[in-house]
């Protein structure tokens, strides 16, 4: 692990995931009295709901819409090392199912090892393409259906096999870490993940796109991602994703 790298996720080491809030270590911000609105940290998915639900549909509403401190942070996904395809978005979505399948032991031991970058399963480092996690979620089959088609009908191989191909070659980092249904709170303050996660982009991914050793697709937070133009470099606005891998 290179030492830009290393930086990154030394500083997510630091993160606690034994004790509510679950967040980076520099954004104690979002414990301010003043983003009381824009936070939530349930320590369940019974506790969520009965917190969500205890006011009209609009409250329910504005409870999905925060940002949830109860969750695995994800900032990035995937083996961040031996990743060759960076996908950029903005942060992770959020659905009240996310708190019941972090309730199952292997799907959050998981989601720490990513965080942290260590003993990464070595065929599905990108946790949600592992076939024994998709009861939790399809969002990222779904959007790598066109080249899961293609690598099976090419390689001639099994779906499991070309999941395990894109697993490992793609990795996915998230403007901001936390969960929310509708993107980030209005009115939300820079966050230090955030700039962390900037910062990692420009210092390490870029240099490796120039030299052409890197792909990068952007999906989500163009702008704020302040990336030059560039041939390996991709603005994406579609909903399916195409890779030559």
């Amino acid at each position: 692990m290179t030492e830009a790298l290393f930086d990154l996720v030394q500083a997510w080491r630091k993160c606690r995931v034994d004790k509510l809030p679950f967040i980076f270590p520099e954004d104690e911000v979002l414990c301010s009295p003043k983003l009381r609105d824009k936070v939530s940290a349930h320590r369940s998915f019974n506790h969520f709901m009965k917190h969500a639900t205890a006011r009209d549909y609009f409250g329910y509403k504005a409870e999905l819409d925060k940002l949830h401190l109860g969750l695995i942070p994800i900032p990035y996904m995937g083996n961040l090392r031996r990743a060759s395809i960076f996908i950029l978005m903005l942060n992770p979505g959020f659905r009240p199912q996310n708190y019941f399948a972090e309730a199952d032991p292997n799907f959050k031991k998981a989601l720490i090892k990513n965080l942290y970058q260590r003993n990464q399963n070595k065929d599905f480092p990108f946790v949600t393409l592992d076939p024994r996690l998709a009861w939790q979620s399809d969002y990222w089959p779904r959007k790598f259906e066109r080249i899961l088609k293609e690598l099976i009908e090419k390689k001639k191989i099994t779906y499991r096999e070309a999941l395990r191909v894109i697993a490992n070659k793609v990795a996915c980092l998230q403007y901001a870490p936390y969960h929310s249904k509708s993107g980030l709170p209005r009115a939300l303050p820079t966050l230090a993940s955030t700039s962390k996660i900037l910062e990692h982009v420009h210092e390490v991914i870029l240099p490796k796109v120039e030299t052409g050793n890197a792909l990068v697709i952007v999906m989500r937070k163009s702008r704020a991602w302040g990336l030059p133009r560039h041939r390996n470099i991709i603005k994406y606005k579609g909903l399916k994703l195409a890779l030559d891998i």
